[in-house]
């Protein structure tokens, strides 16, 4: 379960992420901001989605091994923690959406805590939503192990470069707890899931929110949903 200690590592990171921005701003130039927004995009496809979102919370799609793999090393690079618990917290924000048991409800936790995720602090995740994933060692190995890879993570980006460090690792975090945060918090306050075709061209096609709660398994969300077109590609079933 997310625990407070896990929240407060979170947002540490978040902050030194921000902190990071400071000298991209000085030193960085234009391109390395377009390929450190490219590069968030990828991830946010590839593992966001496609890996925390439609695979592990709800399997949508079969696909080989090394998908696992490669979905739970990309999420290092947005530090929005290990996809265990992330899945397990969607799961429940499925089962009581948009009531007091939501964890994702800003109209009963507030826009704010939910925009940074701070429900967390005091919320709890109930086991039950932990099925299935709890067995799959890749997540469990991940999910033990995070914090220590994304420390590696960031000592070798910063070895190699400090400035890589900044477009590769700091402004995809930066990014992706901005936009998603909006995303959990905008598309729920009024009390229902909703669609948001601009901030859905940000979420690589997870803005179709209402469509994706009228049909959890529904691979295709909507018009423009680039997270489709990958899964097509690698799905097996």
């Amino acid at each position: 379960m997310k625990s407070l200690k896990t929240t407060h590592k979170l947002l540490i990171n978040h902050f030194l992420c921000h902190l990071a921005l400071i000298p991209g701003f000085i030193y960085g130039e234009l391109w390395m901001f377009l390929a450190g927004f490219l590069w968030y995009y990828v991830i946010t496809i590839c593992s966001s989605s496609a890996g925390y979102h439609r695979y592990y919370s709800h399997k949508s799609f079969e696909t080989g091994k090394w998908f696992e793999y490669f979905t739970n090393f990309l999420s290092l690079f947005v530090g929005s923690g290990p996809y265990l618990t992330r899945a397990a917290i969607h799961r429940q924000h499925h089962a009581y959406s948009d009531t007091p048991k939501d964890p994702s409800c800003p109209v009963h936790h507030g826009f704010w805590k939910i925009y940074f995720n701070l429900w967390g602090l005091d919320g709890k995740i109930e086991k039950r939503f932990f099925k299935g994933l709890i067995d799959n060692k890749i997540l469990m190995f991940f999910h033990r192990h995070y914090f220590k890879m994304v420390f590696a993570l960031v000592i070798t980006l910063f070895l190699i470069h400090p400035l890589l460090f900044v477009f590769a690792y700091a402004v995809p975090c930066v990014l992706s707890s901005h936009l998603f945060g909006l995303f959990n918090a905008y598309l729920h306050k009024d009390g229902k899931a909703a669609n948001s075709h601009w901030l859905n061209l940000f979420t690589a096609g997870e803005g179709y929110h209402k469509t994706h709660h009228d049909n959890s398994k529904k691979l295709r969300l909507g018009p423009i949903d680039p997270t489709y077109f990958f899964i097509k590609l690698i799905k097996t079933n």
